[in-house]
């Protein structure tokens, strides 16, 4: 009993989920809304993880995914124009929205007009840029004849010589708003935003309706098409699912739609993100019990006849659950069973490609003796198991049987040809020799006693 409570405490210490001393995240530029909302959220990190959070300024998307694939982050906000594939999905943010800003007094009328002109299109490394360079593909406008395309768009203030931006960012960006309240510029709409849209999958068309900025409400000063795509928290596949869910919980469960109302509500996630979540992000957003919808029927019931339909639909529902649960956990033990057949079938073909070609009796008897150990080992192993009605096991029972007679034959040849066999008639050793003199030899000396046996044979007739 007390070997079993200290071996239980011991396996319970070594699988236990080790967190990080510190946590990283890469965010943005320290004045940009990425910056700003990592670290509302880190207070609340560290409290729900007991592991203090360190914000890191950066150039942007791309910076983050780098410092993510060299370890010197454990998250980043990323924008969903960049390529993190690589890395699982904590939660969507909020809608980064592409606006292309222009003077009002510059002669820029049209995204094909920013041809020659002083743009802004972000930092390197950035998501912005690459979003911005997207367009301008697009619309057949060749970065390099751009000048000016390093700067941060906020200059576009302090510096007149700039003349527009590119922008993806949120609607809530103070940079974006003060340019836009000071009266001198507007915004371009992005007329062939449909058709981005069907070309791009990371892009989608949105409206700006009118007003949403300037310091009278008169920007733009009409409903305007724009882009939009959407920014991520990200993290690696070994994250720890309790950091993982503090990092969620900070963002959801904490009132930071107060701050920040373009982000995402809980309900809202599902519909901006349905692949490669990290295992903690996939619990928390699709409870695997199905509750949060079971609650929504039994809350939508008014009356007695709702509320039996309602247990009818939850039965129904519990029942289909539980053999999806069932068909699921087949599934994978069958997978898992047939993973383990392939490494049998694995030592199987070792064996048979050791044996060809050799001849060998002690060698020979070897593999014999490692076939029928792994046929057994095989048979012990999937006793009972699901695995046993496969084909895949029957071919690989009858490769083993054919190997086993294949290597018992050969052994027999062998001992055959080299060892004595006891003759049943003649009750004396007859062996075979493979040597043709010594045969010639042999046969020379047997032809006496062959006749003399016959002469006594005919004597002993004529006794008779």
């Amino acid at each position: 009993m007390l070997f079993t409570l200290v071996s239980s405490i011991f396996i319970y210490v070594v699988t236990l989920e080790s967190l990080p001393e510190k946590v990283r995240i890469h965010s943005g530029i320290d004045s940009g809304l990425y910056y700003r909302i990592a670290s509302e959220i880190a207070p609340s990190i560290t409290e729900r993880s007991s592991v203090p959070v360190e914000v890191i300024p950066s150039n942007g998307s791309i910076a983050n995914i780098t410092a993510l694939e060299q370890g010197e982050s454990e998250f980043a906000i990323v924008q969903g124009t960049v390529d993190f594939s690589r890395f699982a999905i904590v939660t969507p943010l909020y809608p980064d929205v592409m606006l292309v800003i222009v003077r009002k007094d510059s002669e820029i009328h049209n995204i094909r007009d920013l041809a020659g002109q002083a743009i802004s299109l972000g930092p390197q490394g950035s998501g912005m840029r690459q979003s911005a360079t997207k367009l301008l593909e697009h619309y057949g406008v060749p970065v390099a004849t751009l000048t000016q395309t390093n700067k941060y768009f906020d200059q576009l203030v302090s510096d007149d010589t700039l003349q527009g931006a590119i922008v993806t960012t949120g609607i809530e960006n103070q940079d974006l708003a003060a340019i836009l309240n000071t009266g001198d510029f507007e915004l371009l709409p992005i007329e062939d935003a449909r058709a981005i849209e069907l070309k791009t999958p990371f892009l989608k068309m949105m409206e700006i309706p009118q007003g949403l900025y300037g310091k009278n409400g008169d920007v733009p000063p009409n409903d305007i098409p724009v882009l939009a795509t959407t920014a991520f928290v990200v993290t690696t596949e070994q994250m720890a699912d309790e950091l993982v869910q503090a990092v969620i919980k900070s963002i959801h469960e904490e009132n930071l739609r107060v701050k920040f109302p373009g982000v995402l509500r809980r309900e809202e996630v599902t519909e901006w993100v349905s692949s490669s979540l990290h295992p903690a992000a996939l619990s928390y957003f699709y409870p695997a019990d199905n509750i949060g919808m079971i609650k929504e029927t039994i809350g939508s019931l008014h009356a007695l006849k709702e509320l039996i339909l309602a247990t009818f639909a939850l039965c129904y529902l519990v029942w289909t659950y539980w053999r999806k649960l069932m068909a699921r956990e087949a599934q994978a033990r069958l997978e898992k069973q047939r993973a383990i057949l392939d490494r049998f079938m694995e030592s199987t073909f070792k064996v048979e490609t050791g044996q060809s070609g050799c001849y060998d009796v002690a060698q020979l008897r070897d593999s014999l003796f490692r076939i029928t150990t792994i046929r057994l080992r095989a048979l012990r192993q999937f006793t009972d198991h699901e695995i046993r009605s496969d084909q895949r096991f029957s071919i690989f029972l009858t490769q083993c049987g054919d190997l086993i007679n294949k290597i018992q034959l050969k052994i027999v040849s062998q001992l055959a040809s080299v060892e004595p066999l006891e003759s049943i008639d003649r009750e004396q050793n007859i062996v075979v020799n493979t040597n043709p003199e010594q045969a010639v030899a042999q046969s020379e000396e047997e032809k006496p006693k062959t006749k003399s046996t016959k002469k006594s044979k005919k004597k002993g007739t004529h006794k008779k």
